[in-house]
């Protein structure tokens, strides 16, 4: 049978207080058992009938994992960690709550340390979801796809190069009044279309770029036309490819393309405005649909 797995709610503010009900119902499924929950609030005996264990205790403890009820897992990161806590053990409640969360699979992800190249912000929205680090520059930014493949063909080499200044353009896909610095990485056009400035971009990308872990890459591209599929094809890392057209390969998946952008279609895939994929999958390179046509 299924190992209660023992869970420590990290937590007690705002986000604490909209899902401690979904988490209540979780534990009824006899998933999980709540051993506690703790955060630096004043101490208290119970919470909602859970014990309160003040953080410096935790250690004294026997849990499984921690379920964080904060907005922002960097900070409490680094505070686990100071606490000597093992922070592959911690669990945004954000990624408890995706389709098809499992602990085991979670944490076999986390450990993995996945660096996820993406052409577009279809990449960065996922690891957003699943509470993962960027371990890969390519966030907050597109690439023209011919361009995108160039790179991949020789990932290393390019990886070793600086990004120079380009030139600047305005937004077409978001908001046509912001003008984003475009990079230039050996000929190959990055277009940072999330800051208005080129030191900021650089900046990130230079201390994302460390963390590139090369033995776990997963590549996802997409395009509209037909350009270049014969250069994809050589692409030796694990990839999925969206294409708008029906393409006869294994990493393809046909997404249709409703509207200018087609980047746009597929991350629609990803961001939640349509019930999508299993991230869970996704990020391991299989495309699980959580819908039927």
């Amino acid at each position: 049978g299924i190992m209660t797995k023992k869970i420590v709610v990290w937590g007690t503010g705002n986000v604490y207080n909209r899902t401690i009900s979904y988490i209540r119902l979780y534990e009824k499924s006899t998933e999980i058992s709540i051993v506690g929950v703790t955060s630096n609030d004043q101490s208290y005996a119970l919470i909602d009938g859970y014990p309160f264990i003040s953080k410096k205790d935790l250690c004294k403890i026997d849990y499984d994992y921690i379920i964080v009820c904060v907005q922002e897992m960097e900070g409490v990161r680094s505070e686990a960690n100071k606490l000597g806590i093992d922070i592959n053990r911690l669990v945004s409640i954000f990624v408890v709550m995706q389709p098809g969360f499992d602990f085991e699979e979670y944490s076999r992800i986390v450990s993995k340390n996945i660096t996820v190249i993406s052409q577009n912000c279809f990449g960065g929205i996922m690891c957003n979801k699943l509470g993962l680090r960027f371990n890969s520059p390519f966030v907050n930014m597109w690439m023209p796809f011919n361009d995108y493949v160039r790179l991949l063909l020789n990932f290393e080499e390019y990886m070793s190069k600086d990004v120079t200044f380009y030139d600047t353009a305005y937004d077409e896909y978001m908001n046509k009044h912001f003008l984003y610095p475009i990079g230039d990485l050996c000929g190959v056009k990055l277009h940072f279309n999330h800051t208005n400035s080129f030191n900021e971009a650089i900046e990130q990308w230079n201390k994302r770029k460390k963390r590139i872990n090369m033995k776990e890459i997963i590549v996802f591209a997409m395009t509209d036309t037909e350009d270049d599929l014969d250069l994809f094809d050589k692409i030796s890392y694990k990839k999925i490819l969206f294409t708008s057209f029906k393409l006869d390969r294994d990493y393809a998946y046909q997404i249709e393309k409703k509207t200018d952008i087609y980047g746009m279609d597929v991350n629609a895939y990803v961001n939640g405005t349509k019930p999508g994929f299993d991230m869970f999958n996704l990020i391991n390179g299989v495309i699980k649909e959580r819908f039927l046509i």
